[in-house]
Parts: structure tokens; C-alpha cells; sequence
């Protein structure tokens, strides 16, 4: 990612986080509406989950610029994802509910250069996951 993609990112996660909750329902409903099976996955609450996404999502956005420090906590909740039985596979529903979700919070500031850095921060979230676990990024957005 370059340094102004990075800036993006973050300026508009300044945006999402005042109202995350909404976020992560946003993209829960769209994830469930592009991929209904994967409903099952999620017997408790989904505020649960949303809050925990949020959480995670903000601190990898916060740490795009030193992302060994969130490794740990990405590799987590990728394993967590492979113990609940969570296949494969789900890498673009995932980022289009999540982009979605982006759009309708940002409005008329998820310009193409913000949809574009959203992007490039999910593709590196997942080549970090996929370099160092067997894991991919599902599991952070849908643990």
C-alpha cells in the first residue's frame, strides 16, 4: 500500500468508527444476504460479533504502517475461523459486504480512491494471513 492509501484508509476509518456499530451491522445483513449459509456460523449475538470486528478492524487500520504488531491477533482470529468449521472461499463475499457496509456509512466520501485503498488494505490483510497461516481473512471478518 503506499502511504496515501494508508492515509486514506485511516481518515475514513475515522468516519466508520464513530458509528462502527451501524458498520458492522451493515455488513452482517449484506453478508448474509450474498451468502445465507453462512448465517449458521453465528448462533449468539451479532452485536458480539460486530463489536469485535470493529474492534479488530480498527486496529489493524490504526497499525497499517507497522502490521507485525497485529499479526498475532490476525492469525487468531483466523484460527478461530478454521475451528468453527468456517471453509474457504468466502474471500469476495467477505469484501464486497465489507466494502458495501463502507459505501453506505461514508456516502458520497467513499470516493474511488478510498473504495480503492479499502482494497488494498483487505488484499494485504489477506496476503499477511495467507503468508503466515493457513488461514485466510474471512475469519477476521467473520469471527
Amino acid at each position: 500500500m503506499t502511504p496515501t492509501q494508508i492515509a486514506l484508509v485511516q481518515a475514513s476509518w475515522q468516519k466508520v468508527d464513530e458509528k462502527n456499530h451501524e458498520v458492522a451491522q451493515m455488513f452482517y445483513q449484506r453478508l448474509f444476504e450474498l451468502a445465507p449459509e453462512l448465517r449458521q456460523f453465528y448462533q449468539t449475538d451479532l452485536q458480539e460479533y460486530g463489536a469485535r470486528l470493529m474492534r479488530n478492524l480498527g486496529m489493524a487500520v490504526t497499525s497499517l504502517r507497522q502490521m507485525d504488531s497485529v499479526l498475532p491477533m490476525l492469525q487468531d482470529f483466523a484460527a478461530q475461523r478454521v475451528e468453527r468449521g468456517i471453509k474457504d472461499g468466502y474471500e469476495t463475499v467477505v469484501r464486497n459486504a465489507m466494502l458495501w457496509a463502507l459505501e453506505q456509512r461514508l456516502a458520497e466520501s467513499f470516493t474511488q480512491d478510498v473504495r480503492t485503498a479499502w482494497n488494498e488494505t483487505y488484499s494485504l490483510l489477506t496476503g499477511i494471513i495467507g503468508r503466515d497461516s493457513s488461514a485466510s481473512l474471512v475469519g477476521e471478518f467473520v469471527d
